[in-house]
């Protein structure tokens, strides 16, 4: 009859069967289990916890590319790009942008819309301005950006078609708006130079003006000496 061979046990087996209490609770207590109980308790814990297998390593996922659209798939179910407003062009690759809370007018027109051959203001209709602009050689400017020049006051329905903003309320309670008008940059140009001749002669007036009634420097009263 053939003797069943044993296994010798081993180092850390003979340390488990010949470690004191305090060694027993500490070696259970570095593995995480509790470290209570008998010396015999302690050191079932630990063999049983030495004899399980160790936990596979998660492997990490690879992360996720985001998904390209097919060019072949129908443009319905396609996300609609970002309507971005951009007033300039992009510096160093980066889109321009009009932050929350910034600084900005809604009486503004594109400079893309804009004619080179035009000067642009905003006129308020009311006391008469619309009408001393439409004599000046100003015109009314279009929802599409082109201009009437008719020099003439446009009917309700055509106002309707042109480049206007609310800007408060008129005495009589109704809107009050204000038009973007247009005038040829030449005749633009010949106003301004007037304006500076104009202004300049006033203030060679005026700087005469106040020459006249300056009171001119008188020397100091010296008394003579004595001696």
């Amino acid at each position: 009859m053939n003797t069943p061979k044993t296994t010798p046990p081993t180092a850390q087996e003979l340390h488990l069967q010949t470690a004191s209490i305090n060694d027993l609770r500490s070696m259970a207590a570095q593995r995480g289990l509790p470290a209570t109980g008998k010396a015999d308790e302690i050191r079932a814990r630990i063999e049983q916890h030495d004899a399980a297998p160790p936990a596979p390593a998660q492997q990490p996922s690879p992360p996720q590319q985001p998904q390209q659209p097919s060019p072949d798939a129908d443009p319905g179910t396609r996300a609609a790009p970002l309507e971005l407003g951009i007033d300039e062009e992009p510096a160093h690759g980066r889109r321009a942008r009009k932050p929350l809370g910034g600084m900005t007018t809604k009486l503004s027109f594109p400079d893309a819309m804009k004619n080179p051959n035009f000067e642009y203001r905003w006129m308020n209709d009311d006391k008469g301005r619309i009408s001393s602009a439409l004599d000046a050689g100003y015109d009314f400017v279009k929802s599409n950006g082109s201009i009437y020049q008719q020099g003439a006051m446009l009917g309700t329905s055509e106002l309707a078609n042109c480049i206007r903003n609310r800007v408060g309320t008129k005495e009589s309670h109704e809107p009050l708006y204000a038009y973007l008008m247009a005038i040829p940059r030449e005749w633009y140009d010949e106003d301004q130079e007037k304006r500076c001749v104009t202004w300049t002669k006033r203030k060679n007036r005026s700087n005469r003006d106040t020459s006249k009634h300056r009171t001119p420097n008188r020397k100091p009263c010296i008394s003579p000496a004595t001696g």
